[in-house]
């Protein structure tokens, strides 16, 4: 391990629509650490057209931080690193949302191979826009003209299961090459035929150079027994091939990486199958959320198993969206600034024309604040109804996001989380100030010491772990009495009262034992008699929410800001 790791230098990019930020690693005592950050606006669309501009440019800082000299004169990288100490071993390219591939899933039975392919597409940042069955009750014209006028870039066919009834694929397959020879041959769709690698020499003769296509495993086994890896792999790579075409200057960067570009959800999914794995205990479920540029992403942890799900907007692309499905009316009860209705909506409707614009006074920050809760919550439930093996509790919740590094406070980040997400018993919060996961899920690949190592570190930086009391009665009623040992022996009691927050006396990093005595009918992790529980303290502490699920609150403005108040007071640092 040792000789592998003193020569491999790595530099990643991560790049979505509105930023491009690069990442230096390097080996510091013979462990890797992240030696420099930057970034720059992307530049992908007009008047640029072409990604490589914004990578220089964050490149060129890169190089001013660290005195390193990673490309050459005309801009290419140097590839390997030097024995003069310029260039990098490694180069990576993780991508968002910039620009979404759009997709149409074919399959015979909804119950089996779409079913699949629906669960397939989710876990992926295409565009599923449309799906077609053997029983579609659409017309021949109708579904030309899906082809004709929406103009898909990928289509992907389920080959039925093993002994299934190859002569109905066929049928499915001559249909859509009936369709798509009615489409300009260069812009005719990618096919990737999911099932029985024995059919690909009639498949090869069936498409002929009618359009490019590309053979995967089956996706079902039978009709309980379904395998998406291969597909999924396969449709990322793919993914990939076709932006090389479409966004100027992809093709270019991505022949210099040492492994094909990654799209977030495949970095996402990876690196929170592998955060599930390096649990004491694999029975805990994670959470990843990331507010992008583009979109936010949730993706589950669990057992090895990875689940990944994004909106079609943002606070800062395409918010126009959501801005239909918010209750006014409710929304201005969860502000922590008393705003009307009336300003709340003037606020929403310039985010839809100055996406860009960044909050400037108290009450904009604390609509944000209230959205960035609004979202969480209402996508979070939503994800769960509409997603059986997503888990609904969860034991570590990680977020990233520029609205969290740069506008709001560690404790007004977890505040938010917390009030979104709503945990039961023990979670811990962590923060990924950088939006490093999706780029250590890149480079697992092709270095698997890198992720484990900075993991280790402090670039994910431990919020808090919280602990949520519940119980049936009233506000205010004394719940407990919770006892914190310090390591030199000496103790603190807190009081917990229904309704409240609190935050535990405990500097960040101290390890503390602590205890609870119940005073009324409660619900915790906590309460397990006499035994201490041995705790580290977080950036924002060791919290206690004793809030109740869900919130119960004044009806009265004047009274419900001054609990919001006093709920943000407890969690300052």
């Amino acid at each position: 391990m040792k000789e592998i790791v003193e020569t491999s230098t790595v530099l990643a990019i991560k790049i979505d629509l509105k930023t491009t930020k690069i990442f230096f690693f390097d080996i510091v005592d013979e462990k890797y650490h992240l030696i420099a950050t930057s970034e720059a606006d992307s530049t992908a669309l007009p008047p640029y057209n072409d990604i490589r501009e914004g990578i220089s440019k964050a490149i060129d800082r890169i190089q001013q931080i660290t005195g390193k000299h990673l490309v050459d004169e005309e801009s290419n990288f140097i590839l390997p690193g030097q024995s003069d100490g310029s260039g990098v071993d490694h180069l990576v390219l993780t991508f968002g949302f910039f620009s979404q591939i759009k997709v149409i899933s074919m399959g015979l039975l909804e119950s089996v191979s779409l079913e699949s392919l629906t669960k397939l597409l989710a876990n992926t940042q295409l565009d599923h826009i449309d799906q077609i069955g053997m029983n579609d009750p659409r017309k021949l014209e109708e579904i030309i003209g899906i082809f004709t006028n929406k103009m898909p870039e990928m289509v992907i066919i389920s080959g039925g299961i093993d002994d299934g009834a190859s002569n109905s694929v066929f049928k499915q397959l001559e249909m859509l090459l009936f369709c798509i020879k009615l489409v300009p041959k260069e812009k005719r769709p990618y096919i990737i035929f999911a099932g029985n690698e024995d059919l690909e020499p009639k498949i090869h003769e069936t498409i002929g150079d009618l359009t490019n296509y590309s053979m995967t495993s089956k996706i079902r086994f039978s009709i309980k027994e379904e395998n998406l890896l291969p597909a999924f792999l396969k449709v990322n790579k793919i993914n990939a091939e076709l932006l090389n075409q479409k966004i100027g200057g992809f093709a270019q960067v991505a022949s210099s990486c040492q492994s094909v570009p990654m799209p977030l959800s495949q970095s996402m999914i990876l690196m929170a199958k592998f955060l599930s794995l390096v649990t004491d205990d694999r029975s805990k479920k994670i959470l990843v959320i990331d507010f992008g540029n583009e979109s936010v992403t949730f993706t589950s942890g669990f057992n090895g198993e990875s689940t990944f799900n994004f909106t079609d907007f943002s606070l800062h692309q395409n918010f126009e969206k959501y801005i239909n499905q918010i209750n006014l009316q409710k929304f201005a009860q969860t502000t922590y600034e008393p705003l009307e209705e009336e300003e709340i909506n003037n606020y929403f409707w310039q985010k839809t024309i100055f996406p860009e614009a960044i909050p400037t006074t108290q009450n904009h920050l604390a609509i944000e604040k209230a959205l960035v809760t609004d979202i969480i919550c209402n996508k979070l439930a939503d994800i769960i109804q509409k997603n059986p093996g997503f888990p609904s509790t969860f034991d570590q919740v990680i977020f990233s996001g520029d609205i969290f590094s740069n506008y709001f406070s560690f404790s007004e980040s977890l505040l938010s989380i917390i009030d979104g997400v709503l945990p039961t018993g023990t979670t811990t919060f962590y923060m990924d100030t950088h939006g490093i996961l999706p780029v250590l899920g890149s480079i697992a690949p092709i270095n698997r010491y890198l992720p484990v190592q900075i993991l280790e570190s402090s670039t994910i930086a431990l919020l808090a772990k919280v602990f949520t009391i519940t119980s049936p009665v009233k506000i205010g009623t004394k719940l407990a009495i919770i006892t914190t040992e310090f390591e030199d022996g000496t103790k603190s009691e807190t009081i917990i009262e229904q309704g409240m927050i609190y935050r535990l006396p405990v500097q960040p990093g101290q390890f503390v034992n602590i205890s609870i005595e119940p005073k009324a009918k409660i619900d915790s992790d906590l309460n397990t008699g006499s035994r201490a529980i041995s705790v580290q303290s977080g950036i924002c502490g060791i919290i206690v929410d004793a809030r109740g699920r869900p919130f119960v609150l004044p009806k009265e403005p004047v009274k419900r800001i001054e609990v919001f108040k006093k709920w943000l007071f407890q969690l300052l640092i």
